[in-house]
């Protein structure tokens, strides 16, 4: 019989690889946590989507991190292998706190960092307002900043590469689709067009990025991946018209550290709202760093540039 784990990297006395469940908001909840030392400060990621949990496929890419952090991954509920519960952003942002507190005691630190990628940058976003006591700096990934906007100009994108490309199937059902972005059918519809012209991911391709080496993630079983594809899309469905309400534009002062890496090819989350915001927020520290070779990825199109924007960010920080 199969069972989930996570591979041991080493056995340096002070590691920890661990596949783990817990209760966060009454129901169970997925943690992967792997660190070579657990001396390091705490790094928490959290996903995108709704729905597009990391546990499965993220370890490849994290490698180098777990020499200086302690890398906590986190299947949001409705996700991968957590259950569901009532899907709510108040919930999900409940859950953040919880495992916050969970992970801050079980380690003895005070403080921790955290990365918010794509929908989990609303999450983070909204932490670093009113959890900022227990954060070192918020580190935004494919920030959103204002959904209606930022959807406006990822349509805007896909008509003029369809334009350009003459590309009559496009064409055609561009004609046919209305700008609705609360609308999953328009969001289905527009998302494959934005796939195709490289406008979502840039350098890789959304089976390399969660199959590329399938039979090494071990961490899910063949029948997880099956309810990873069923409970993102099914997030997706509960949270997207909550989703895309979503404007942060007024919010501009902070009390921690706050670090953006944008990809230069990012139509998801349009990289050029999240350089505008940059520029008007207030932060003790800012920093906004490109990704050249990236769209909507960086963690996983540029892992190894990525890694190292964190390590010194954590120099930086202390």
């Amino acid at each position: 019989m199969f069972k989930r784990k996570t591979p041991v990297s080493t056995n340096l006395p002070n590691s920890l690889y661990s596949l783990e469940s817990l209760i966060l908001g009454g129901i169970q909840q997925s943690i992967l946590i792997r660190t070579d030392d657990k001396n390091q400060p705490i790094v928490l990621f959290l996903h995108g989507g709704p729905g597009t949990a990391q546990i499965g496929f993220a370890r490849r890419f994290q490698r180098q991190l777990e020499k200086d952090f302690i890398v906590v991954n986190w299947d949001q509920r409705g996700s991968g292998i957590s259950e569901s519960g009532e899907l709510t952003l108040k919930n999900y942002l409940n859950d953040a706190k919880e495992l916050i507190q969970y992970l801050l005691k079980r380690f003895g630190k005070e403080k921790l960092y955290l990365v918010g990628h794509s929908w989990g940058s609303i999450l983070g976003s909204l932490l670093a307002q009113e959890y900022h006591n227990y954060l070192y700096a918020y580190i935004g990934v494919g920030q959103i900043i204002c959904m209606t906007e930022g959807e406006r100009i990822s349509f805007d994108f896909v008509k003029e590469q369809a334009e350009k490309k003459r590309d009559k199937k496009a064409l055609e059902l561009l004609h046919t689709l209305t700008f609705e972005p609360d609308s999953l059918n328009y969001l289905f519809s527009q998302r494959k067009l934005l796939d195709k012209y490289k406008g979502s991911l840039y350098s890789m391709t959304s089976t390399q990025l969660f199959f590329g080496e399938f039979w090494h993630n071990t961490e899910y079983l063949v029948s997880d991946w099956f309810r990873f594809m069923k409970r993102n899309k099914a997030s997706l469905t509960m949270m997207w018209k909550e989703v895309a309400k979503i404007d942060f534009r007024d919010i501009i002062d902070y009390s921690i550290p706050i670090y953006f890496c944008a990809g230069r090819y990012d139509f998801n989350t349009p990289s050029q709202l999240v350089e505008e915001y940059f520029h008007r927020i207030h932060a003790p520290v800012k920093e906004f760093v490109w990704f050249e070779n990236s769209g909507h990825c960086p963690p996983f199109e540029e892992h190894e540039k990525f890694n190292e924007v964190l390590c010194q960010i954590k120099k930086a920080v202390g």
